[in-house]
């Protein structure tokens, strides 16, 4: 999750300012697209939150371009 984002989950830190990851984890997808005749590979990354039992888009960085 970029770190502009955070103070948009204040909600999910506990006293000691950690995320608290038991009511509200965390999830990242990572795609490797398989290429071979892509000699420098790229990853896809798209976050997730878990939030009253749905899990909820927060962003993507994808080749390198972030979207939110």
């Amino acid at each position: 999750m970029p770190q502009e984002m955070y103070p948009s989950f204040d909600y999910a830190y506990d006293n000691c300012r950690d995320w608290n990851i038991s009511e509200y984890p965390v999830y990242d997808l990572i795609i490797t697209p398989n290429s071979r005749k892509n000699k420098f590979p790229y990853q896809d990354h798209f976050n997730f939150i878990k939030i009253n039992n749905e899990i909820k888009f927060i962003s993507c960085t994808i080749r390198g371009s972030e979207l939110r």
